[in-house]
């Protein structure tokens, strides 16, 4: 039964790396929901071929999304990423905005737009990807 469990609902994890920190940590551990069902603002696991990686859900097949001076917009309305706050007032403090501009962009079908939190360590890097 724990087999099963594990192989099909829940898995055990651990995060490696600080992308969606303060969320999730280096080395936290944390379970795994293996449902395919997705909500906008749920944290995922990537499996990559070499690395996984850590994100959050921010569009869905079809939405468009942009970002303009740290505001977040999907279908041209403006949506509040509270658990920013803490990365977001960091970067303020440093006089520097938290994400990078970007977009408009269009979701392709059957992929998903998702994002780290931690978007102030990821500067000149691509803070964004599709996964599908």
């Amino acid at each position: 039964m724990t087999l099963a469990v594990r192989n099909f609902f829940f898995s055990p994890d651990i995060v490696e790396g600080s992308s969606m920190e303060p969320a999730l940590h280096n080395q936290e551990k944390m379970f795994v929901n293996k449902s395919v069902d997705f909500s906008r603002w749920d944290i995922v696991i990537i499996k990559g071929q070499v690395d996984n990686y850590v994100k959050r859900v921010i569009g869905f097949p079809g939405d468009k999304a942009e970002m303009k001076n740290d505001q977040l917009l999907i279908n041209d309305k403006v949506f509040k990423e509270p658990y920013l706050s803490h990365n977001l007032k960091m970067a303020q403090k440093l006089g520097s905005r938290l994400t990078g501009d970007f977009g408009p962009i269009i979701v392709p079908r059957h992929h998903y737009f998702v994002m780290g939190d931690n978007r102030f360590i990821q500067q000149g890097q691509p803070q964004w990807s599709w996964i599908y």
